[in-house]
């Protein structure tokens, strides 16, 4: 039986984050002259990051502590029917649908789906559990914050309606398609692609409507833990005149856009370049019309060699994880041809989640991270790399192509290429 002493030694560390976060939080809002409160969710500052990273961490250990290892995988393997719970919200609009401001009843609920009133109530008390919509009183709903924010931002709604719709009934056959084919893993043989029978990149070609729920979903990713903050202010574009930053797989634009709307960079223009015709068109119509004469929608296959040979930097942005090494090695092998007529020390840049050593981080961090990687396996039969494993890549690629900077590290690892000459 574990020392109850522990227990109170996790409660004292819970304690003492918990007043480092609150510390943290009054600097930065009295730096940034914005509210406190408006910052509990804000993700930007590395020293506030890092100790609520050790907070999740310790509080996760406490729980365990707290309710046993029985409760603790009781509740574990009820999750995919939370997950269920969610799809039903999503596909009928129950987040739309109950008012963000006072409640509605539960008939009234009803009546606007094709669902009864005994099933819109059941997976809504469900989802209650967990803080995501509130039963206020008997049969009246109302949204929580959780349940609001999925409502007011339509990009995180597409992203999570996207998990738990294709991606949940593709995970759901992950073993299966393992034990039938243990060792093949890439877009046309993973459990995606048996699960639907076409890869991924088809699928959404086949549906359309998917695919710009896709490509919306890929914006609502950048704003959970999939940040451009490595991008923007760690690299130096001010170090670029009136250069093209050429965007490859930027599927919208959504990612370049953030660059373009940052003051700082007035003098920066992008072309976006990207297989999906669909996503390509659906960047051109949101582009703000401020930003047309800075943008090109570019349709390209990156399997073939890149046709810009006057770019000031390439950047690819979460696309070698959706590859096999083998592809990888292609992806940049097609560069190379661009790269040896641009300037020399014209950059490439690989901007997507680095794996970490054992223990170099939390493991709050580290599952997020893993989460990804298992994402690729199912959807993709991808993977994530570690900085050596991009270090491998890039030489059996080119022996020239070498990375000469790391900038970042975790879920948004910042890499620095350049083909030396």
């Amino acid at each position: 039986m574990e020392d109850p002493v522990n227990l109170l030694h996790l409660a004292q560390t819970i304690s003492d984050l918990t007043t480092r976060v609150h510390e943290r939080l009054r600097v930065i809002a009295q730096l940034e002259s914005v509210p406190y409160h408006d910052l509990l969710a804000g993700g930007e500052d590395p020293e506030l990051q890092a100790i609520k990273s050790s907070l999740n961490d310790v509080i996760q250990d406490f729980q365990l502590l707290v309710n046993g290892p029985r409760a603790a995988l009781r509740s574990l393997y009820g999750s995919h029917y939370d997950l269920a719970a969610h799809q039903v919200a999503l596909e009928f609009k129950l987040f739309e649908k109950v008012p963000l401001e006072g409640a509605i009843s539960l008939g009234d609920l009803a009546s606007s789906t094709d669902l009864s009133p005994d099933v819109v109530g059941r997976v809504l008390r469900l989802l209650a559990t967990q803080r995501v919509f509130q039963e206020t009183q008997k049969n009246m709903f109302a949204h929580s914050i959780l349940s609001a924010t999925i409502a007011k931002e339509k990009d995180l709604e597409a992203s999570f309606h996207m998990q738990v719709d294709e991606v949940f009934q593709a995970a759901s056959g992950t073993a299966k398609y393992l034990r039938q084919s243990p060792v093949t893993l890439d877009g046309a043989h993973c459990p995606f692609s048996t699960r639907f029978g076409t890869s991924i990149y088809e699928y959404y070609q086949l549906h359309p409507e998917k695919g710009a729920r896709f490509g919306r979903a890929l914006a609502g990713a950048t704003q959970l833990d999939r940040d451009v903050n490595a991008l923007c202010y760690q690299y130096d574009w001010q170090s670029f005149q009136n250069g093209t930053v050429v965007d490859v797989g930027g599927a919208d634009g959504a990612v370049s856009l953030i660059l373009a709307k940052d003051k700082k960079w007035p003098h920066l223009s992008f072309i976006i370049q990207d297989a999906s015709a669909t996503l390509l068109s659906q960047g051109r119509d949101q582009l703000p019309a401020e930003y047309e004469s800075r943008f090109m929608f570019q349709e390209y296959d990156f399997f073939t060699p890149q046709p810009v040979t006057n770019a000031e930097l390439f950047l690819i942005r979460q696309c070698l994880h959706n590859w096999a090494d083998e592809d990888c090695v292609k992806i940049l092998r097609g560069f190379v041809p661009a790269l040896e007529k641009c300037k020399e020390g014209t950059p490439l840049i690989i901007n997507e989640s680095i794996l970490p050593d054992l223990g170099s981080i939390s493991k709050y961090q580290e599952r997020l991270l893993r989460h990804v990687d298992m994402s690729m396996l199912i959807n993709v039969g991808g993977r994530q790399r570690s900085a050596d494993d991009f270090r491998k890549i890039c030489k059996d690629a080119d022996e020239r192509l070498e990375i000469v900077k790391v900038y970042n590290t975790g879920s948004m690892g910042l890499l620095e290429l350049k083909l030396l000459k």
